[in-house]
């Protein structure tokens, strides 16, 4: 009987007739069985399909002829066929990086290239059991937390591995009764590589030593990682969501109740909000979530760097994770031209007097309408400055209060502009207008206000 590996229910969810599928095809045993396997289940699913080979540079002639051996496999079988040829060890070199990792850079480039080009809608590549448990073998000895413990995904955004559950003696068998070659790779036999190494050496030892079904065991710890994993993230997303709130593109985190939680829980909270700021989580490492905790822990006022041009403050009784701030130049208070332009630092500030008729008059951000008679002097452009006020219904009341009401951070405060009559603040930009420049059904004449950034064209 043929080995078959099947359309299954986990692969299925992998594959749609709608799809437009791009593999990565090396000319190895595990690529060549991802080609053929693809081939058949298209017979079922009639996706459309694609391969790119990349010649790394590193192995000559066998290089060429490994790209040659592809290519008449695709025009065998009628798959259009993508060639990228790149010299990985001097960009090793220019980027200082290992060989592994700029051949894998230069392959998803690759791959997400030719997608974006021809409109595919996944990529496919050929990950396979073995593979998995060096994965997970390595992501343990470097230090990995649960996330590279669980190993990889069989379907991760538009990245697909639908091999990913079959052993290399499944692939290899699967290739031998249905009589297709494939090309070897010398270099996988090279244990200057780590994964080559871990591949090559550990894993035999395990096997030879401990158990003969070693692969399999991590790959099953791996399975029950990631559902403990899934289970903290579902969590921490309902616990972040109780714990804190994005404003102005800060997050501010209730320092009390997040350490009520547990410090596992306090981790993923943490890494939950900083993923939805916009902080890429990949240099986040343990340290960093350690330094966090103990701000949390620890006196107001003091602050961290985090990766990425972050930050992180503690404020009273908040955790306040934002961007770094950039400082920039403001100069003296510029006098507001009417029906105009006025320049002031890296903003742009465009106004328009025009007859108010009952119009309804919109909330927005960054554009305003006040009204004009009660424009008594001349207004200016400029940052805070002490005794500055503005009114509210029930009176008058110190910017200064107001910042530290709306939870405004100290450094951030002289980086919105404000458009001044005086002390009188007519407009914090960015946030609310004074009592006493609203339009009402007395108003005449209305003055609209619209500040945009310099490289902007301003917009309602």
């Amino acid at each position: 009987m043929r080995t078959k590996l099947f359309l299954n229910q986990k692969v299925e969810k992998m594959l749609d007739k709608q799809d437009h599928i791009i593999a990565g095809i090396s000319g190895g045993a595990d690529s060549v069985c991802l080609l053929f396997v693809l081939l058949e289940w298209q017979k079922e699913r009639a996706f459309r399909l694609e391969v790119v080979h990349i010649d790394h540079g590193i192995r000559g002639i066998k290089s060429k002829e490994d790209a040659d051996f592809v290519k008449a496999l695709c025009k065998r079988h009628q798959v259009p066929f993508h060639l990228y040829q790149y010299d990985v060890p001097e960009l090793a070199k220019e980027e200082k990086l290992s060989l592994e990792e700029t051949a894998r850079n230069c392959r998803y480039k690759a791959f997400e290239e030719v997608r974006s080009l021809v409109g595919g809608t996944k990529i496919a590549v050929a990950h396979n059991k073995e593979d998995q448990a060096e994965t997970i073998l390595m992501n343990l000895v470097r230090g990995s937390g649960l996330a590279g413990l669980s190993g990889m995904r069989a379907i991760h955004g538009k990245l697909i591995r639908p091999l990913l559950g079959y052993s290399r003696k499944e692939i290899e068998s699967y290739l031998l009764e249905r009589n297709i070659s494939w090309r070897t790779d010398s270099t996988n036999l090279e244990t200057k590589y780590t994964r080559n190494k871990v591949r090559q050496e550990i894993i035999p030892r395990l096997q030879d030593s401990l158990n003969h079904q070693a692969v399999e065991h991590i790959v099953e710890a791996g399975q029950h990682v990631l559902k403990a994993q899934e289970f903290l993230i579902g969590e921490s997303v309902i616990r972040a969501k109780r714990i804190g709130k994005m404003q102005d593109e800060q997050v501010w985190l209730g320092r009390v109740i997040l350490l009520q939680e547990t410090e596992i829980m306090q981790e993923y909270i943490l890494r939950q909000w900083l993923k939805w700021l916009g902080a890429g989580l990949r240099d986040i490492g343990m340290v960093h979530i350690g330094q966090m905790r103990a701000l949390a822990a620890g006196h107001s006022g003091k602050q961290i760097d985090l990766p990425g041009d972050y930050v992180c403050k503690c404020t009273g009784e908040f955790l306040v994770l934002r961007k770094k701030l950039i400082v920039t130049e403001r100069g003296e208070a510029t006098p507001l031209v009417m029906q105009g332009e006025t320049r002031y630092g890296k903003w742009r500030v465009f106004t328009e007097i025009e007859p108010f008729v009952n119009q309804e008059i919109q909330e927005k951000k960054y554009t305003k309408w006040l009204d004009y008679g009660t424009m008594t002097a001349t207004a200016h452009v400029r940052s805070r400055q002490e005794g500055d006020y503005f009114y509210i219904a029930e009176g008058s009341k110190k910017l200064k209060k107001y910042f530290i009401d709306e939870k405004i951070l100290e450094e951030s405060r002289s980086q919105i502009p404000l458009i001044a009559i005086g002390n009188h603040i007519i407009w914090i930009v960015g946030h609310r207008i004074s009592e006493r420049c609203k339009v009402t059904a007395e108003t005449k004449r209305i003055l609209k206000i619209q500040i945009v950034e310099d490289s902007y064209e301003p917009k309602d």
